[in-house]
């Protein structure tokens, strides 16, 4: 009975760390184990108590701040330096800006929202399939969890107990592969649709770009060199990332007003306290499951 709840759940479009939460105390009621609800708050919290975590929030925290203080923009413009001429210019750039910044947001929801905003308006002006355009956002977005920084790799890594800088230095050559996987797709989407070819910015715009550009790139430098070279752990670098994000946005590019911040916060809290939901509601799941030896029953019904 406890499956067709969680699929009825699942199926009826309720939010999975719902379903989860309310799956586990639908078992513990239905098996008749009621003492379990005492510990269920405190194993319901106990599972996001973990000083690693406070990266996912700091990491959303960077992408929403370098979002609102242009940070994003430039990379948009650094990538048109480097791929804007061919042809289906804009879905290279589209690629090459979610793979910059995979490596400083870490969260896929995060960075298609970002990105969707920056890029899909922007391809559908020049000619571009909604739906084309949109796939492509998604996809460069799924690069996130595999680019390091990666939320995942910071979840198993603090749940699991592994280096989280060696696994993020795993993931680095797959996301690579996998980018330049999406460039041969582009490619042949382009020459079978006949996308129109991007124009390569003049020299002097090109020079301008970069050095706009460059400022942004150096947040994954920190990211990613920090926790590589063990100066800093994860959730250190995510603030740091944040820091430079802020100071970026309001005193280098000066995009970014005081009054923005209260709404980028806002996202932030809630894009955060999603994930966190989810972490906390599959930890208690996951505390029911072992409590009642599921696994070993499920072992012992198989064989």
């Amino acid at each position: 009975m406890t499956v067709v709840v969680f699929l009825l759940l699942l199926l009826g479009a309720v939010p999975i760390a719902l379903v989860l939460a309310l799956t586990a105390m639908w078992y513990i009621q239905a098996s008749g184990n009621t003492v379990l609800f005492d510990s269920y708050p405190q194993q319901l919290f106990s599972a996001i108590e973990s000083y690693g975590l406070l990266a996912i929030p700091l990491f959303m925290l960077a992408g929403e701040l370098m979002n609102e203080g242009g940070l994003t923009k430039r990379l948009i413009a650094l990538a048109r330096i480097l791929v804007g001429g061919f042809r289906g210019g804009l879905a290279y750039i589209n690629l090459v800006a979610n793979m910059m910044m995979a490596a400083i947001i870490g969260s896929a929801a995060s960075q298609i929202a970002i990105m969707s905003r920056a890029m899909v308006p922007a391809m559908e002006q020049e000619g571009y399939d909604t739906p084309y355009s949109a796939a492509i956002t998604a996809a460069g977005g799924l690069l996130s969890p595999i680019i390091p920084p990666s939320m995942l790799f910071v979840l198993f890594g603090v749940m699991a107990q592994v280096p989280i800088a060696e696994m993020f230095i795993a993931g680095l050559l797959p996301g690579l592969l996998l980018g330049a996987s999406f460039f041969v797709v582009i490619a042949l989407v382009g020459l079978v649709q006949q996308y129109p070819k991007g124009q390569w910015p003049s020299r002097q715009q090109a020079l301008h770009d970069a050095l706009w550009g460059l400022p942004a790139l150096l947040i994954p430098v920190i990211i990613i060199g920090g926790i590589l070279l063990g100066i800093a752990t994860p959730t250190e670098s995510a603030a740091l990332a944040s820091l430079a994000a802020l100071l970026m946005g309001r005193f280098v590019y000066g995009d970014l007003r005081l009054t923005q911040l209260p709404m980028v916060l806002t996202r932030t809290a809630i894009n955060a306290g999603l994930v966190i939901m989810l972490i906390a509601a599959a930890g208690v799941f996951g505390w029911v499951v072992i409590y009642e030896q599921l696994p070993q029953m499920a072992a012992e019904w198989i064989a």
